[in-house]
Formats: structure tokens, C-alpha cells, sequence
């Protein structure tokens, strides 16, 4: 392994804690593709939330092993020749297991971390809201978090 990498889980979901947004790589019958998530975390689950439909809605339910990267902060490094250009960064990659939360209590927990994440607050949800809304919990089976400082 790379010196700048590392697989420790609590040094990559404390990364994951500072990026934005995940991509999620996923496969489906057309081929590979990735789409960008709001995400939260409790423990070694991430939440992502979704309509009802979609290609995104489509390979996440026929698929249970996904991969995500994030990208927890970014910076160009500027130098004096083309060579020396470079970005100061901290990312993460890794797989996980994904599934619907088919629970009513866990798939509120998992909206409520997003709006928290998000707002810095968590406000009520309209029980139809709440229905109308597919919630994904990917259990993290591997991650590595790289970083150039």
C-alpha cells in the first residue's frame, strides 16, 4: 500500500464525515455508471435517499455490492513548472453492501442523519413523504482513504 493511503475505517468515515457528496459506481444491463449522492453516516452505514424510480433506484435494488468514492477536500497545488502542478486532497474509496430499509423506524433514522448532515437540524417528515421516499443503508465492507497534504 501506497505510504499516503490508508485502510483504517475510522481514518476513512472521518473523511467520509468531510465530503459533500459520494459517487456511487453501479452496473445495470447498459453497463457502468456513476451518480452523485447526498449521503449520511451512522457507524459503518452510509444512508442515501432516492425517488421511487430510476436507473440509480433500478441497479441499487438488483445489485448488493456497490463501490463509492467521496472526496473530502480538494485544493490545486500550484508550482512553477507544468510538472510541478499537483492538488493537496483527501479521498476515499471503498465497497458496500447495499439494501433497502424496508423498516419504517430505520428508514426515518436514516432521513433524519440526512436532513441533520445537511440543515444541522432535524425538523419533522411528512408520513407521506416518508412513504413516497426509498432509503438505502450500504453497509461498508472495505474502505481506504488517500490524502497528498
Amino acid at each position: 500500500m501506497r505510504a499516503d493511503t490508508s485502510n483504517d475505517i475510522a481514518k476513512a468515515t472521518a473523511a467520509l464525515d468531510r465530503a459533500q457528496i459520494m459517487h456511487l459506481a453501479l452496473v445495470d444491463a447498459d453497463g457502468a455508471f456513476c451518480v452523485p449522492v447526498n449521503f449520511a453516516r451512522r457507524g459503518k452505514t452510509l444512508y442515501v435517499h432516492s425517488g421511487l424510480h430510476g436507473r440509480k433506484v433500478a441497479a441499487m435494488k438488483d445489485s448488493t455490492h456497490i463501490g463509492f468514492s467521496a472526496i473530502a477536500h480538494m485544493e490545486p497545488r500550484p508550482g512553477k513548472t507544468a510538472c510541478k502542478w499537483g492538488f493537496r486532497f483527501e479521498s476515499v474509496r471503498g465497497n458496500a453492501v447495499c439494501r433497502i430499509v424496508h423498516d419504517l423506524q430505520e428508514r426515518q433514522t436514516g432521513l433524519d442523519e440526512l436532513v441533520l448532515r445537511y440543515s444541522g437540524s432535524v425538523s419533522p417528515m411528512d408520513s407521506k413523504a416518508l412513504k413516497r421516499t426509498l432509503v438505502f443503508a450500504l453497509e461498508i465492507q472495505e474502505a481506504t482513504v488517500r490524502g497528498k497534504m
